[in-house]
């Protein structure tokens, strides 16, 4: 992991952001990039959530919404993301469970939103098995839980019961 202390512009607009940022490899950055242009929106905050399962196997939750995807719990427990990584001139905090632990030992600039706003979102589920990505689009999804399947309703094949 490299931590750098950086003056976040972009085109002389500041860009929201933590001095905790995290240079992610090529391969997550290519990620990132993509579904930030996809989902760019100036109203939007973005976060990565990265749950280890295993030594060689983890699940990610890339969200873009109006607010926090785990706004509620962030309240409640007093919670902020302790690192970031910019993508697209965007901040996208990551979280991986130590912010319940640890508060971060730096200000974070946070994006005001407007109160009562709909919680228009969009999620992309990637998950990583011994270096390997793999990723899709969900519609619901929850940090630190199993992801949802990847089929839909039409693909469920119900059970065969033989009665004798």
């Amino acid at each position: 992991m490299v931590f750098l202390i950086l003056s976040c512009t972009n085109n002389s607009k500041i860009v929201p952001c933590c001095k905790n940022i995290l240079i992610p490899k090529e391969n997550i950055q290519v990620l990132l990039d993509s579904f930030v242009k996809e989902n760019k929106h100036e109203k939007y905050m973005y976060e990565l959530y990265i749950d280890k399962i295993d030594p060689d196997n983890f699940n990610m939750i890339l969200y873009a919404g109006e607010k926090s995807l785990t706004q509620e719990e962030n309240e409640y427990y007093g919670q902020k993301s302790v690192a970031c990584v910019i993508s697209q001139g965007v901040k996208i905090d990551i979280y991986s469970g130590i912010e319940r632990f640890f508060n971060p030992s730096f200000t974070i600039d946070t994006f005001s939103l407007q109160n009562g706003l709909e919680n228009n979102c969009n999620l992309l589920a990637i998950r990583d098995s011994m270096g390997i990505l793999s990723s899709y689009k969900i519609e619901k999804g929850y940090p630190f839980i199993p992801f949802p399947l990847k089929n839909g309703p039409e693909d469920f094949t119900p059970p065969i019961i033989i009665s004798k």
